[in-house]
């Protein structure tokens, strides 16, 4: 019995060991921490990123302190080769105050910029093809062999030059490079000025796909695919949510080409981005765009904003504007394509052949799917040759969509200042298909149902305005002070939650209709 007893305290003394050892832990780093090293608090907070990485354990999480931190190039026979490599279930977390402040734990990600560089002695000056690039990392980030719940937060991911020997492995993902399966969700992050020959900003590939969330990708570029993302990945269906993609640019896909692969982008911004195919995005097997804003793109070639060569492509209230190719000023599809635009806007679009949408019969049939949308010329901005099938369905106009502000104060397309929100009249308020909803709140996160569903991807959101006036000689239909109706009760009995009823001077009384006594 005394035996059995030791043996049970030694197991409970093993496993509480076990325990604490692997227990999930918070480790400090501060570029600017004067203390032990050993990242253990703010003020022995390791000095080096890379430290607290080599230590950390899945379910452990890293807090990263403003300042500028470059990855490690000891014992390394090409320096270049030095990435911060992402550890399967850790969670990186930028944009804490750090040592020296009055609370090192507050947390603000645009007051406390946390900046992965791959400038990594730190001169880089001028254009992309300045010499001072030539000894940037190839990848400032690597994903390999990562999970979901492996998190990389609140930073920005910068000067990566994914321009060395290998096809893939030193020519794509200047930012990011996810090979093996790799699918890291990131979040709260800007890719700011990161070059490839593929995947500017990220590359996706094998077994890998992965989740960006509000994530912004400025000024990237590749020589040949996907100025922000290549997505090449087999791995699963890859989701944007929330991000924007400006002024990108690449031969094929300014923001984004997606190959082989499935890509869902939800409440996403695509402005200002450019490339010879694919202004904005190529598609070359499954996409769908939810909510997305698609405006001022440009490609030489086909495709102003998207696209698409033997896929299948979705834009479900989406909003496609001022975007310009020499095919298709928004959407190309060639190659066996099926193409389907729902409750969108496509206006002020430009091309030679099908200034909003074109398709292409010159290999296999591509057909395209119009519903409840907004066409500028309608099916007349489309080119579907002989060989094609458009199918011209129920709901569609082509009416000017009265934006709040198309070219916003500056007087400049394509600017940061344009609203291209829907103004009070527009005719695409509530002339939306609700069956084809998959989100309920719009570009915003505003909700999608106030009464039926917009076109676009803005819900208009001022309150629905019922007009009454005693005097009114119109329709009496309540649009309008013209055609305002004369009571007011009937007016109160037409009204929805979030109506707006405006009453004119004027003497108005309840109905005393049906009402057996007439005083109630």
């Amino acid at each position: 019995m005394a035996r059995s007893k030791s043996i049970i305290l030694v197991l409970l003394v093993i496993l509480g060991f076990c325990g604490s050892a692997f227990a999930e832990q918070t480790i400090f780093v501060d570029v600017d921490a004067p203390g032990a090293n050993t990242g253990s608090s703010w003020e022995d907070a390791y000095n080096k990123l890379y430290d607290a990485l080599d230590v950390a354990q899945d379910g452990d999480k890293i807090w990263v302190a403003q300042g500028t931190y470059r990855p490690d190039t000891d014992g390394l026979a090409d320096p270049r080769e030095a990435t911060f490599r992402m550890k399967n279930g850790v969670t990186i977390e930028g944009g804490y105050a750090g040592f020296g402040e009055p609370d090192p734990d507050a947390r603000d990600i645009e007051l406390y910029e946390t900046i992965l560089s791959g400038d990594l002695l730190g001169n880089d000056v001028g254009s992309w093809e300045d010499p001072s690039r030539d000894e940037n990392s190839y990848h400032v980030v690597t994903g390999n062999n990562t999970n979901e719940m492996t998190i990389l937060d609140g930073f920005i991911i910068t000067a990566g030059n994914a321009d060395g020997p290998g096809r893939w492995e030193g020519e794509c993902g200047g930012g990011m490079y996810n090979y093996e399966n790799a699918s890291p969700t990131v979040i709260n992050c800007t890719f700011r000025g990161n070059q490839a020959v593929g995947g500017g900003a990220i590359y996706i590939s094998s077994e890998s796909s992965g989740t960006l969330i509000d994530c912004v990708f400025e000024k990237n570029k590749a020589a040949e695919n996907g100025g922000a993302i290549l997505h090449k990945g087999f791995g699963g269906e890859f989701n944007i949510i929330r991000c924007e993609f400006r002024d990108g640019s690449a031969e094929r896909g300014g923001a984004i080409y997606n190959m082989y692969a499935s890509s869902v982008l939800s409440r996403c911004i695509l402005v200002g981005n450019q490339a010879k195919y694919g202004g904005a995005v190529v598609n070359e097997r499954d996409i769908t765009l939810t909510n997305c804003l698609l405006a001022n793109n440009q490609a030489l070639e086909s495709g102003g904003a998207l696209a698409n060569m033997m896929s299948t492509s979705r834009s479900i209230n989406c909003t496609f504007v001022g975007n310009s190719a020499n095919y298709g000023g928004a959407i190309s599809s060639s190659i066996e394509c099926d193409t389907t635009a729902i409750n969108s806007i496509f206006w002020g679009n430009t091309a030679q052949e099908g200034s909003q949408i074109t398709t292409s019969g010159a290999h296999d049939i591509s057909t395209l799917t119009i519903n409840s949308c907004d066409v500028e010329n309608g099916s007349q901005g489309l080119y579907v040759p002989d060989g094609c099938y458009l199918f011209w369905e129920e709901g569609n106009i082509d009416a000017d969509p009265l934006f709040v502000n198309a070219d916003g104060a500056d007087g400049t397309p394509g600017t940061e200042d344009d609203d291209l929100r829907l103004s009070a009249n527009s005719p695409c308020i509530d002339a939306g298909d609700n069956s084809a909803v998959t989100l309920t709140t719009d570009l915003d996160g505003n909700e999608r149902f106030i009464h039926n569903v917009d076109m676009g991807a803005y819900e208009f959101q001022c309150t629905h305005i019922i007009y009454v006036d005693y005097d009114a000689a119109g329709f009496n239909d309540g649009t309008s002070w013209a055609d305002a109706y004369t009571s007011l009760p009937y007016a109160l009995n037409t009204a929805s939650n979030g109506d707006e009823v405006r009453v004119a001077q004027g003497t108005y009384r309840p109905d005393t209709d049906s009402l057996a006594d007439p005083r109630e």
